[in-house]
């Protein structure tokens, strides 16, 4: 069967080629057919890579993309910030809240440069009823040079965190320190760098602050320290010890003069009596605010129309900071004449909300809770 079909094969094979060779013209039709198969078959390009024109049309519309991108990208970046910053002001303002509530209502105690009287006796007590935050350091945290307000290392004017009055309403527990880390100690600015997230705004970045030289309480030059390493400060019209009004000029609309000031415990709303419950229109009231970096150097928040409009070298206001919303409006302290810009800025208030509000606003006796309403020209 096999050789029979291999001899059918060749027989097949054999009549195909003699047909061809009896008709040289399809012969020659079927190899120039068959040549021109071969030439028409693609060539195989032997590029490597792009031209230098193509890879310059790439890198062109990579920079107009990023050009779209890159603000929008810092804008969202910036009201991330800004919503950290809110829940900050928030948690502070909830443990001012829980605080009172232990303390018979009574308000936690400002922080202003130089209340040494205020900190702590005896820190290893854990002693939680003084500064509503312990920021008094030795040694500069942003420098590492000695803070010469604070005193001599070693003199009892060092703090950490956990020293704070709201530490333990934050979840801080009480840790003895030492400046230095001496007697087994750990080093005081260690254990506040552990806990300084809840009091610094994430989009401030205090170490670039301007470094300012203190002396007897009062601003001398910049240059030397940095007094206050955080973000936030708390209103001082609603802090123990009650305030009084002790630098107002302008007194129109009222029956008070620089010869009749108002009672210290005056308020906007009547009296505050040091208690958070003397506090009317609570909502209204500011509690905690994130203070532009050029007026914070202490946790004190001194909230004063006056200041808007005040003459040049006299016109920071302790105010909101405006990163979050927009570029870093300044406030002014040598222009002439003297103009304040207004911006927007976080806030939280007595009744444990927060929000953005302006910074010509917040100094608004409606939120600042000052005896004395600003003009109806303000």
């Amino acid at each position: 069967m096999g050789n029979t079909l291999g001899a059918l094969a060749k027989r097949c094979c054999w009549t195909r080629n003699s047909a061809l060779r009896s008709n040289p013209a399809k012969e020659a039709t079927t190899r120039l057919t068959s040549s021109n198969n071969v030439a028409s078959r693609p060539k195989i390009s032997r590029r490597q890579g792009f031209t230098l024109v193509e890879l310059l049309v790439v890198i062109g519309i990579i920079a107009v993309l990023l050009g779209i991108l890159l603000p929008a990208l810092g804008k969202a970046r910036r009201q991330a910030q800004g919503a950290q910053c809110l829940s900050n002001l928030r948690q502070l303002t909830n443990a001012v809240l829980m605080y009172c509530a232990e303390n018979k209502n009574a308000m936690v105690v400002r922080a202003g440069t130089g209340n040494t009287a205020e900190s702590p006796a005896a820190p290893s007590t854990g002693d939680n009823t003084m500064l509503w935050i312990a920021y008094h350091a030795s040694i500069d945290p942003s420098s590492g040079g000695h803070s010469n307000y604070y005193g001599t290392p070693g003199d009892g004017g060092d703090q950490n965190l956990s020293y704070s009055s709201l530490a333990k309403y934050l979840g801080i527990p009480f840790t003895e320190s030492r400046f230095d880390g001496s007697s087994s100690f750990p080093v005081s600015n260690t254990v506040s760098a552990n806990y300084a997230k809840i009091f610094t705004c994430p989009g401030d970045d205090v170490t670039q602050r301007p470094a300012i030289t203190y002396a007897g309480g009062s601003l001398q030059s910049i240059g030397q320290q940095h007094p206050y390493p955080y973000s936030y400060s708390l209103n001082d019209w609603i802090v123990n010890p009650v305030q009084k009004v002790t630098t107002w000029t302008q007194f129109s609309g009222t029956s008070y003069s620089a010869a009749n000031p108002p009672p210290t415990n005056a308020r906007i709303w009547g009296t505050f009596s040091g208690k958070i419950t003397s506090i009317k229109n609570s909502a209204d009231i500011v509690m905690f605010a994130c203070e532009d970096w050029r007026s914070i150097d202490d946790g004190v928040l001194k909230l004063d129309w006056q200041k808007w409009d005040a003459p040049v070298g006299q016109n920071t206001p302790n105010t909101v900071a405006s990163r979050h919303y927009g570029s870093d409006v300044p406030i002014s302290t040598v222009e002439q004449p003297c103009v304040n810009k207004d911006a927007y800025g976080n806030a939280s208030f007595c009744d444990g909300h927060a929000e953005v509000i302006t910074r010509r606003d917040i100094l608004r006796a409606k939120h600042s809770g000052a005896p004395i309403p600003e003009p109806s020209t303000y």
